[in-house]
């Protein structure tokens, strides 16, 4: 016992076998264990262009024809993740409907779960959809995502022997986005298949499936933002200790993000979440700006050695349950009834990439009940966005101090770095008392942010990674 006291468990369910618990489970005299099956999961190129590297020889000079990387790069990608058996079914030609449909037909009959790559675009050629509905009889579930890369991504079911479902991830051809949607859409799905759940509640499933570890990084290079959708932008991570001991991040585009490119996969440590660019708004993600960054490589230098963590703690989540709450503190001449808050709130929509809930705004002209308003406010709301609007110098001090009365911990950085912002728009605006902290309201945990109207758009725009952060670890994620 004194190696292992008696009654300790060393070996949880759901828990995959490593090569040491086969060591304990040995000299604890077990021989039996009950396990689960791993998933099998088949891997299919299609397209005439393509080819295996055994007829390298045959096309490697013929005009329009490519080698397929998709089938080995998305085999050996699924192996890594030590969750399921694959099987690389090979490459099929897109010209022969027939064809296509026995080799779909067979693989869905023996795995359980199918990976496509090419034909899901919009071409005369691109005809996985087609064969899965007309000739399969699958269900489609979604056959666009507004992501970048990835567009073309389709989900389907196929049910076979009465009750059996098999899973078909259509994935677009080119290697980057057949890579990136593997990372966030099969990953997480192969870890709920391999796992026997201790629930049959599929949305708690979800909730607690594993995804990537996620760290807040700071861009070392301007980035252009795309117009269209968000952008899982591939970068290189480095890491810093600041002057206070603060471990932190620093990201860097691994060259140019074509989906077609794979070498930008090459030096990627994680997929940087980039935000939508706003046409005639913010279309430049600029140095020195945070976002999150979802990680491939789970050991990451100084930071050691970083576990996943579950979906419903993910930033997908947290960023998609924003609720930001204003109140906008008038000055006396100026209050006359007039509000002014929805041109601020549209000011801050555009800032935020629009991805917030508000629930409330408020004005007020005394200041004497702004104590009562940020009381009632923090009960609900993740953040509070305090925006004075030509108030004098003297009443935004007293702001301040009434603010600081319901933060429990300040964040002085925040503060800092809003300040920077709103002076960049206004440099008189640097003396403004910018308060930032966590207040909380009866286990409710509640960001307060002051910020002189005038510098809305540049104090926002400079802390926004910063601001996502800080929602997620109050909220104990």
């Amino acid at each position: 016992g004194c190696d292992i006291p008696p009654y300790t468990p060393i070996l949880k369910r759901g828990e995959t076998i490593q090569c040491v618990h086969v060591g304990l489970l040995i000299q604890c005299g077990v021989k039996i264990v009950q396990v689960h099956k791993r998933p099998i999961i088949g891997v299919l190129s299609t397209g005439n262009e393509v080819f295996s590297i055994d007829e390298m020889d045959e096309f490697s000079t013929s005009l329009g024809m490519v080698p397929d990387a998709n089938g080995p790069v998305l085999t050996s990608l699924l192996t890594s993740y030590h969750s399921c058996q694959v099987i690389n079914l090979g490459i099929a030609n897109d010209d022969d409907v027939d064809h296509l449909s026995n080799i779909l037909k067979e693989a869905i009959s023996k795995c359980d779960a199918v990976i496509t790559s090419g034909g899901v675009s919009m071409g005369e050629k691109d005809i996985i959809e087609k064969v899965l509905v007309e000739n399969l009889q699958c269900r489609i579930h979604f056959g666009r995502l507004h992501m970048k890369p990835g567009k073309p991504t389709t989900f389907a079911t196929a049910t076979y022997n009465e009750n059996k479902k098999c899973l078909i991830f259509a994935m677009p051809g080119n290697p980057v986005s057949a890579f990136v949607c593997t990372e966030l859409l099969v990953r997480p799905c192969l870890d709920m298949l391999s796992a026997p759940s201790l629930t049959r509640d599929v949305t708690k499933m979800v909730q607690d499936a594993k995804v990537h570890a996620e760290v807040f990084a700071t861009l070392t290079v301007n980035v252009r933002l795309d117009v269209e959708r968000p952008e899982y932008l591939r970068v290189s991570i480095s890491s810093r200790f600041d002057d206070d001991g603060t471990l932190s991040f620093d990201a860097t585009p691994t060259g140019v993000q074509r989906s077609s490119r794979l070498m930008s996969m090459c030096d990627a440590d994680g997929l940087m979440v980039m935000p939508q660019g706003i046409k005639g708004g913010k279309v430049v993600a600029e140095t020195g700006e945070i976002y999150p960054v979802l990680l491939l490589r789970r050991s990451l230098g100084n930071a050691g050695f970083l576990d996943a963590i579950k979906f419903k703690n993910s930033l997908h989540i947290q960023s998609s349950s924003l609720a930001i709450g204003i109140l906008e503190i008038q000055g006396e001449s100026q209050y006359s009834g007039r509000s002014s808050t929805e041109e601020i709130k549209s000011r801050i929509a555009n800032v935020l990439d629009g991805s917030l809930l508000f629930i409330q705004t408020l004005k007020t002209s005394d200041v004497s009940s702004v104590s009562n308003m940020i009381h009632s406010m923090s009960k609900s709301l993740d953040v509070i966005l305090v925006i004075c609007t030509n108030t004098l110098f003297q009443v935004n001090l007293h702001v301040a101090d009434i603010l600081r009365s319901h933060i429990t911990k300040t964040a002085p950085l925040m503060a800092f770095q809003a300040r920077q912002g709103a002076a960049s728009e206004n440099p008189t605006l640097a003396l403004f008392e910018n308060v930032a902290g966590f207040c909380n309201n009866d286990g409710k945990a509640c960001i307060i942010l002051s910020i002189p109207n005038e510098g809305v758009v540049g104090a926002l725009s400079e802390i926004k990674g910063l601001l996502r952060k800080a929602v997620v670890l109050s909220s104990g994620g």
